[in-house]
């Protein structure tokens, strides 16, 4: 007999308006659940990545960034973990940074563009 030892959902994928630091920019993201990263395996390169606890109502909205993102716009300053900044005019706290070699649960592949990792959680309100 075979089972699962862990099962995630992937929502979907969308199109952020990020504004900081320097040129607003579109910044593609897909919104998962709280199981996601821990199915796959990932490890984060800096902070933590989001778990079961960061995706239920009321908890607060966090984002993971990819590791290209922390380092073309943030130059990998590991600080970068624990502030806040503005995806499409909503504050989201950046918990981590996924590890350089995760692109959208396939690792070690061609980039695929997609910068913030946000729980599902994180639409709660918002139209995503």
């Amino acid at each position: 007999s075979r089972s699962f030892d862990s099962i995630t959902l992937f929502l979907r994928q969308w199109a952020f308006d990020w504004t900081g630091k320097g040129e607003p920019e579109r910044v593609l993201g897909y919104v998962a659940d709280g199981y996601f990263f821990g199915t796959l395996g990932v490890r984060a390169e800096a902070g933590r990545l989001y778990g079961p606890s960061d995706d239920r109502p009321g908890a607060p909205r966090v984002a993971v960034l990819s590791d290209g993102f922390w380092r073309r716009r943030f130059g990998a300053d590991p600080r970068i973990v624990g502030t806040t900044l503005t995806f499409s005019d909503h504050p989201v706290t950046v918990i981590g940074v996924g590890f350089w070699d995760f692109n959208h649960g396939q690792t070690g592949v061609a980039p695929n563009a997609i910068e913030l990792h946000a729980v599902t959680f994180f639409c709660s309100g918002l139209n995503c």
